[in-house]
């Protein structure tokens, strides 16, 4: 889209100004070229507003194979988009809207988490659940994180004490339980014993008492 806009659309736009300025015989093809860029663009305004709010949505880019994902999202959006252009036109294809909805519906299914229906047979208490904080969230996730890249927590979350994990149970839930997007890239290497060891202290009541 930016480069539409900055080596066709633009110029194309300068160069008729300054023919019109100088009164210079238009050339019909540079508005034309122009507007084909920009209907072009067009097409791809609504997979750009979802890639601008996909930070809402961690099971899409989380997913492993995340550019499959945004390749259907955008396929579907476009097509969504294509509909909706050539019903403006009155000339709208029956056929596009439903192959657009199933593109869309068939992301919104491989995205779907896979929650754990693992049943928690112990009592899981915050000893247990503590060192795996400290080792696989707190070198982020702390007022002066550890990490090789943040330098300061993410978000403005942190685990510096027991009670900062257990007042953001249902965001660790989401994220590190169900979604499984943190550790972010899973940078930190935690297993899926330690998710289930976390998923059973949040179910059991999140106390801090042993």
């Amino acid at each position: 889209m930016a480069g539409n806009v900055f080596f066709v659309i633009i110029p194309a736009q300068k160069a008729l100004v300054h023919a019109a300025k100088n009164k210079l015989p238009l050339d019909p093809w540079l508005g034309k070229y122009a507007g084909l860029r920009s209907y072009h663009n067009n097409y791809f305004t609504l997979p750009v507003l979802f890639i601008m709010v996909s930070n809402h949505f961690p099971s899409t880019f989380g997913h492993e194979y995340n550019w499959a994902v945004l390749t259907v999202i955008s396929l579907g959006s476009a097509a969504l988009k294509h509909y909706l252009n050539q019903k403006e036109k009155g000339e709208a294809e029956a056929w596009v809207l439903p192959l657009a909805v199933l593109l869309i519906l068939t992301a919104a299914y491989i995205t779907a988490p896979n929650l754990n229906k693992e049943k928690c047979e112990d009592i899981v208490t915050f000893s247990e659940v503590y060192p795996i904080f400290v080792e696989r969230c707190v070198t982020c996730h702390s007022s002066q994180p550890t990490d090789d890249f943040y330098t300061t927590p993410p978000n403005g979350i942190v685990y510096d004490t027991p009670e900062d994990i257990a007042k953001l149970t249902d965001k660790i839930m989401q994220r590190v339980v169900i979604t499984k997007t943190m550790p972010q890239n899973n940078k930190t290497g935690i297993t899926p014993d330690e998710r289930l060891v976390i998923k059973c202290w949040i179910e059991q009541g999140a106390t801090l008492k042993d």
